[in-house]
Order: structure tokens, then sequence, then C-alpha cells
């Protein structure tokens, strides 16, 4: 018999689990429970003034007298309380109201079961029972009150939910999660309820109550939808055709939450500090056109930073501290919204915002296109990954979103990223070429932290390709031959601005020694730190990766207990040091490529902490611990993540890995991955996707707005 029902119950396994679970839900329905977060609220007929007291007299309790006497707190025409425990069994009931003339109308019962969610649980009209500011609730309404509070016991909802919970896990792991592994399916199933677990914590947030920006929501909306997007990418696809079509709505979905923020950000989060010196520089283009420009008459002008869109040039506040090749600020200058009247710029500036992120919007969709054509389509999460890396520090967008060169590094920088991946990849053709010539000087007439990245990935390629005997004669051939005169545009500048100014960049002190002086650059004596070299390097250190995974300027976000290492930034933190375990693993040509890009943002950070630490100890300027200078190199970053997590759980050699045999052969392609791989990828997507943009900058709009 006992065998029979089994056979039976495992036959019909979804009708067995729904039975048990109705069980349960009818036993937990039925069981006395004990009711907390109780709320009696008295409802008058009008509201009521602030000097009126309220009391709800209870039961007396001597070992606890005060506690029978609690006086509401007042909120238009409602006086509540939270109920004391020590009065949930009390037989009778007061209600001494003084200080107005308002009568009471009926009493409410409720329970705070969610986040201030608190449906009532009884009712009673009191308008009959109540005189001269009394009002008495009998035993027996107080005991109905009582036993309807407990029928909404929060302990009771929580365990009804959690039987409900369980019922649907089981349900989906013998219907459509029966085919996968019970580790991996019980991975999901964690992935799920922590990001439920966020949502819960988000609700708990402040509203906004002055604003109709319902950002709490938003917040939710984009986990759940990203929650929705990875089991997109989860499912077991029957062809190459269903699973293109996913990876192109991974892009599709990263590009529009990339607009998405840029929106936000100008409309409610303007305050890109650096705008100013930036917008003064496009300002003075607009007038002069110089290639070379006369740095120092330079200046950041008074409407600088009011952004009234009007710009007088003879009206300055201080010397423009940026000493930044022209290349971007040229561009600007002839973007629609900008306009010249002798020495006055006319100007829109969210016209011009907008002009400066689509520039780096195109590098973004250039980026994309790079991970869609060199990620294996086989594994469609990596192509996710790939694209949420790209943008998870949330100063990405951020700069993007204001006047700033950076933008246009971006770029460019992918631009050279494309030629020189197609270099390692002996594409040695015309486009290859003009991609490398392009986006190299491109970068180095835009910022010299871009043109140095750039320049020392092609230096090494230069080095790897002189080593390499078959590809020697590379360097005679016609196609190369005829990109070298494209190089000369920023040999030209950098030769001309250090003849001129004895400098590759002009220097703020030399320009303008008082300004400098009379600066936040410099700091008299008596007002410096004193640090010795390795607490120097301590506070480079955490300088570097607090505006890695904050806004890269915080004066209206706090988050004190925020570290490299908690919850809430640890996932972007560790785009920093995955991609450094390359150089620790045998590597593929695409692997020593992105080791290459590496090795090139070491040296420059090595030179950026030079620069600083001489800043520090000769002049006590604290600062220059930026690392949104090397957003610019995100492609790199993201690629290298991808290639280390198909190291890490890449599928074995002898399986059908990718698409392009050819190219799979030669290590052009980052294979797919193990779907223990996949399932560590769609946890890491949702962690990126709550430190990046979330928990930087979403979750603080109610300080923001303040």
């Amino acid at each position: 018999m006992i065998t029979k029902s089994w056979q039976l119950i495992r036959k019909h396994r979804s009708v067995s689990l729904t039975a048990m679970a109705i069980i349960a839900i009818i036993i937990i329905a039925i069981l006395p429970m004990p009711a907390y977060n109780v709320h009696y609220s008295l409802t008058y007929d009008q509201s009521l003034p602030s000097s009126t007291k309220v009391i709800f007299q209870f039961d007396d309790n001597a070992a606890f007298p005060e506690s029978a006497r609690q006086q509401a707190s007042i909120q238009g025409s409602v006086a509540d309380i939270r109920l004391d425990t020590l009065n949930a069994d009390s037989h009778n009931l007061r209600i001494i109201t003084t200080g107005t003339r308002a009568k009471p109308v009926h009493l409410d019962i409720s329970v705070n079961i969610f986040n201030e969610y608190r449906p009532t649980a009884y009712s009673i009209s009191v308008h009959q029972t109540s005189s001269n500011g009394f009002v008495r609730i009998s035993p027996s309404e107080l005991t109905t009150m009582q036993h309807a509070a407990q029928h909404l016991s929060i302990i009771r909802v929580a365990l009804l939910m959690l039987t409900a919970m369980l019922w649907l896990i089981a349900l989906i792991r013998v219907t459509i999660g029966r085919s996968l592994q019970s580790a991996h399916f019980y991975a999901g199933v964690a992935i799920v309820l922590v990001t439920l677990w966020l949502i819960r914590c988000i609700s708990a947030l402040p509203s906004l109550d002055y604003s109709r920006f319902p950002y709490r929501s938003l917040a939710a909306g984009i986990l759940l939808g990203f929650l929705v997007l990875i089991g997109i990418n989860m499912h077991r696809y029957a062809n190459n055709v269903h699973k293109t079509m996913v990876i192109v709505i991974d892009y599709v979905t990263i590009a529009a939450y990339i607009l998405a923020q840029f929106l936000i950000y100008i409309k409610y989060f303007p305050r890109d500090y650096d705008e100013s010196a930036h917008m003064s520089y496009v300002a003075y283009e607009k007038i002069h056109h110089e290639l070379f420009p006369t740095f120092e008459n330079i200046k950041i002008y008074e409407d600088a930073y009011t952004m009234s869109g009007t710009m007088d040039l003879s009206s300055f506040h201080e010397f423009n501290q940026l000493g930044h090749p022209p290349l971007y600020y040229l561009i600007m200058s002839i973007m629609p919204g900008i306009t010249r009247s002798s020495g006055t710029v006319e100007y829109h500036i969210n016209w011009l915002r907008a002009s400066s992120f689509g520039i780096g919007f195109l590098g973004i969709l250039l980026a994309m296109y790079l991970g869609y054509t060199r990620i294996s389509k086989k594994s469609p999460i990596l192509h996710l990954v790939f694209a949420t890396v790209l943008i998870a520090p949330a100063n990405f967008v951020f700069v993007m979103s204001g006047v700033n060169n950076d933008t246009l590094c971006f770029l460019t920088v992918s631009i050279f990223t494309w030629g020189m991946l197609r270099f390692r990849e002996r594409k040695f053709d015309y486009v290859t070429f003009l991609l490398i010539v392009v986006g190299m000087s491109t970068s180095l007439l835009t910022k010299l932290t871009a043109g140095m990245i750039t320049s020392f990935i092609g230096l090494f390629a230069l080095i790897a390709t002189i080593r390499d005997e078959q590809i020697r004669t590379v360097l005679k051939s016609r196609q190369f031959l005829i990109s070298i005169p494209l190089y000369l545009p920023p040999v030209v500048y950098y030769t001309r601005t250090l003849l001129h100014y004895h400098a590759i960049q002009p220097s703020y002190q030399k320009l303008d020694p008082y300004g400098y002086y009379h600066s936040t650059f410099y700091y008299a004596l008596e007002k410096r730190s004193e640090l010795d070299v390795f607490a120097y390097i301590k506070h480079f250190g955490e300088g570097i990766m607090r505006s890695w995974w904050s806004m890269p300027w915080q004066p209206d976000i706090t988050r004190s207990h925020t570290s490299s290492l908690t919850f809430d930034a640890l996932a972007v933190s560790m785009l920093v040091f995955i991609p450094i375990v390359i150089f620790a693993v045998q590597r593929n040509r695409l692997g020593n490529t992105l080791a290459m890009a590496m090795a090139a943002l070491i040296i420059t950070l090595f030179q950026q902490f030079s620069n600083a630490l001489k800043g520090f100890y000769v002049n006590g300027y604290t600062g220059g611990t930026q690392s949104r200078y090397y957003l610019c190199a995100m492609v790199f970053l993201a690629m290298t993540v991808v290639w280390m997590m198909a190291h890490w759980f890449g599928r074995d050699k002898r399986d059908d890995r990718i698409t392009d045999e050819s190219d799979d052969a030669r290590g052009n392609i980052i294979g797919s991955i193990t779907p223990t791989g996949q399932m560590v990828c769609a946890a890491f997507v949702m962690w990126l996707v709550y430190d990046g943009f979330l928990s930087s900058f979403l979750l603080h709009m109610a300080e923001i707005q303040h």
C-alpha cells in the first residue's frame, strides 16, 4: 500500500506537491498565533490641532504600570498607537481626548505586515459610544479586535509566504527545471532570492514626497528586468539562430539602460564639477579655432559656473587648469547648440551634453560590436557579462553625461582596440592599420592618459611582431607604410608643445604661478598632511578604488559604511583585480593581446602614481587619485573579465566550442562555458547591476534631491 502510494506521488508530482501545500496552508491558517506590530487608530471627524493629546488607557499592569497608558501620535485626523504587547490581552480600553472638539468616528485595528503595509483587521464605529472626550470599548468588542489581529499575525503571513515559496520552487524543479543539475537549479534559486531580498531593502528606502520620480520602483524594476534577461540567456536553445537573437537582445537592453541613465543624470544630477573648465575650453575654441592652443589665454569664464547659455570670454573667473590637446574641444565647438558672436558664445548646455554623450555612445556601440564578434555565441550569458562589465562603474555613464573629453577617449580607444584585435588576428590589410593609426593618433590628441595606454599597447604589439619571423615582413608592407604619415599629427602637436612650453602638457603652476599657489592644487606647509611613502601608497590606492566604485564627485552622495570589500561595492572592485590574473595563466593569442592591454594600464597607473606622489610632497595636493582616466579602456577590461571566465569555466577543448572553428584554432575568439560557469556569470551580472548604477547613485536619490 505504501509502495503504491509513493509510486502514485512520484507519477503525479505536481498534483502531490500542490495538495501538500494546500494542507500546510490550512494548518497554518487555523493555528492560533500571536499578533505583533499591531496598531490602534482612532479617526476623528476633522483634523486635530497640534495641542491635542489622545491617551489609550488599558488594564493596569502591576509589574509595569506605565505600560497601561499609551499616548497616540497625531497625523491629520488620525490618532495612532503601536500596541504594547503587554496590553495585547487587556479586557478594557478607554480613549481620552483633550485639546480639541473633534469627535471620534471609528476605531481601526491594523497590522504592519510589510514595510508600512498595514491592512485593517477590524473596524468599529465609536461616534455613538463617545461622550465628553471619552471612548469606551467593551470587553467583547476588544476581544473581537484582538482575535482579528491574530488572524493577520505577521508570523502567520510569513509562514504562508514561506510555504508558497517552497511550493513554487518545488513545482518548478519537477517541471521546467527537471533537466537541470541540482547544484545549478538551486544556485539559480539563490540568485532569485537574493534579488528579491535586495528589492525588499530598496522598498524600505524613503520616498520622494517632493518629487514624482519613482526611484524605488525603478530600482526594483531594473533588478527584476535583469533577472528575466538572465533567465532568457540561461535557456537551452536548440540552434544558434535563437542564441544570436538573445545576444542581440542583451546588447540592445544594455544600450537602452545606458540611455536611461543618461536621461536621469542630466535631469536629476547635472553636477559634473569639471564641466566648467571643459565648457570654457570649448567656448575658447569656438572663438579661436586653434590647433595649437595658447593655453595661457584659456580661462574659466564666469558663466561656466551658472550655465546660463551666454559665455563672455572677457569676463573670467580664474585660469583654466586643463592642458589637454584640443581635438575634443574643436569637435564640440562645431556641434549643434553652440554659436559665436564676437567675443561671446551662445550655447545650450543640454544640447552639448547630448552631443558629448553621443560621441561616447558611439564608442559603446563599437565596443559591443567587438564583444559580439569576439565572444562565442554558444554561451549568450558571456555577452551579457561583457556588456554589463562595460558600464558597471557608475561613473562611466555619469562622466559621459557631461561636457568632458573622456567621452571622445572611449571612442578613440575603442577604434584602436578594433584595429589592434584585427592586427593580432593577422588581418594585415589597409583597414587594420587605418583603425590602429586613427585610434592611436586621436587618443593622443584627446588626452595624454588615453594616448599613453594606446601607445604602450602598440609598442608591445610591435615588439611581439618583431620577434615573430613569420610576420616581421608586415612592417615593410604597403598597407603599413601608407599609414605612417597619419602618426605625424600627434608627433607635431607634442613636439611643438614641448618646444613652446618645455613640457608635453602645459602646467598650471608655470603658466599662472599666482593663481596656482592660491588654488586648491596647492596647500601651505602648515595645512598639509604628513605621510610616509607607505601611508601615501595606502591613500592613493584608497582614492583609486573609491573613485572606481563611487561617483567621481561625491559631495551629495555619502557612503560612509561602504568600502571596496562591502557587498555594495565588491563586485565593481573585482573588475580591477580579475583582469590582473591573466598574467598568471596560460594564454592564447587573444589572451596575450589582453595581457598587453593590462600591462599598458598598469604602467599608465604607475605614471599617475608618480605624478600624484610628487604633487603631494612638493605642493601638498592630496588629489590626483581619480580612476576615471582608465574608463576609456573599459572595452579591454570587459573583454579580459570575459576571457578569464571562459578560462576558468571553459568547456573541454574537444567540444564544439564556437561557431568559427578557424578563429578558435588561432585563439581569436573567447570560447563557451560550462553550466557552472553560466551560473557564476548570472550571479556576477546581478551583483554588478546592484553595485553599479543602483548602489552608487539611484538608491541615494532621497539624499541627492535634498
